[in-house]
């Protein structure tokens, strides 16, 4: 349920639906030194008698043993990896302690890891509710995608012994289908749509998932992710990311992902050629009258699209705040009087396609104001290179 009111290309804020652990993220080499602050960490994920807590905490101490990608100082110091730190605290008299590192050893995908820890930990460190993390029952997959086709959350939901965890990934189809943030929360997949809906979102798209193309989904998302050039981080992202991990392999392979659009140059064109001519025979098209205008819009489409990937029709405010950075590129084909109406003509094609697919007012109004804000810099800039030839 990703607030998508206030656009840009680097995340979603305002989630109202984000319960996952809201503390700022450490270093596991600090936690490691403050012993009496990871001690009342786990005692108090196991007072809640929930999973979530201490798969959460768990989840969070793998993601800061992971390797760095982005660190270039020669002087960093190395972690261990999380099967070291597993270890770590087996002979631990401490069975809160026992109980972190079977939580740690059962979200990584390490069977021998697992037995080995399973032989290691006293029975009496795992309790009841939380033993059923070693044979989750996956319940169901469900997705739910904005109206503008910006991003798109895929839920797993799964039911470990007597509790119910959701685990929620958020994959952003303006970064190549990365997967931007994830987050878990204790509840069944009812309780979680019920909070769907009570969040104000208009206009979603719901659909049920199945559990294999929801691990395909998440999986292909993170690895895309991963493979950005700038990490992408929330308040639980990439903590979360380890659990998302382990909730997509309890699902069965072979399921399909997200299909991307064909961004083939001539399918692009004959697209934008397509809607260009049916909103140039609506009523609203008065503005493209003559063709010059017309040529204006589909250039400018062109360039959002190629840039974006969208569909010509679904102009968010997240993609013209990325296509019309580049609209400078039009002004190597136009007069500068067609390009300053531009703005004009492309506030009139949003309501119309807006219109076309039924996309909320709240949406339009976003993408009217990116126009306006992006639209000033675009007209000071082609005046600046275009008055000079004059």
């Amino acid at each position: 349920m990703a607030k998508r009111k206030k656009p840009s290309p680097h995340g979603r804020s305002g989630d109202p639906r984000k319960r996952a652990a809201e503390r700022e993220p450490e270093t596991e080499l600090s936690i490691a030194e403050a012993t009496p602050q990871l001690d009342d960490e786990v005692a108090a994920a196991l007072d809640s008698g929930h999973p979530f807590e201490i798969a959460m905490l768990a989840s969070s101490m793998i993601a800061g043993l992971e390797p760095d990608d982005s660190a270039t100082s020669a002087g960093a110091e190395e972690l261990p990896p999380p099967a070291e730190f597993v270890r770590m605290f087996l002979g631990s008299d401490d069975e809160r302690l026992q109980a972190l590192a079977w939580t740690v050893a059962q979200l990584l995908p390490d069977r021998r890891l697992r037995s080995e820890v399973a032989a290691a930990v006293e029975s009496s460190a795992v309790p009841d509710w939380l033993a059923g993390l070693a044979a989750p029952q996956v319940v169901a997959g469900w997705q739910t995608t904005d109206p503008l086709q910006d991003s798109s959350d895929v839920v797993i939901s799964l039911r470990i012994g007597e509790e119910d965890l959701a685990v929620v990934g958020l994959v952003d189809f303006n970064s190549d289908g990365a997967l931007k943030d994830g987050f878990a929360v204790p509840a069944g997949l009812s309780e979680f749509q019920q909070a769907f809906a009570a969040s104000g979102e208009t206009g979603m798209v719901n659909r049920e998932l199945s559990p294999a193309d929801a691990r395909t989904w998440l999986t292909e998302a993170i690895a895309v992710g991963r493979a950005a050039p700038v990490p992408y981080t929330t308040d639980s992202w990439p903590q979360a990311r380890p659990l998302l991990e382990w909730a997509a392999r309890q699902c069965p392979p072979g399921g399909q992902g997200w299909q991307r659009p064909d961004q083939a140059p001539v399918a692009i064109k004959q697209d934008v050629d397509r809607v260009v001519a049916e909103f140039a025979a609506s009523p609203e098209g008065n503005v493209v009258g003559d063709p010059a205008d017309r040529a204006v819009l589909r250039d400018a489409l062109v360039v959002i699209a190629d840039e974006t990937g969208a569909d010509p029709l679904l102009l968010s405010g997240v993609r013209l705040e990325l296509g019309l950075r580049l609209l400078w590129l039009t002004t190597l084909h136009h007069d500068l009087d067609r390009l300053v109406g531009l703005l004009d003509t492309l506030r009139a094609y949003v309501r119309w396609a807006h219109a076309r697919r039924s996309i909320p007012a709240d949406d339009t109004d976003v993408a009217l104001a990116v126009i306006a804000h992006q639209g000033a810099e675009f007209i000071r800039d082609v005046t600046e290179l275009l008055g000079d030839d004059d």
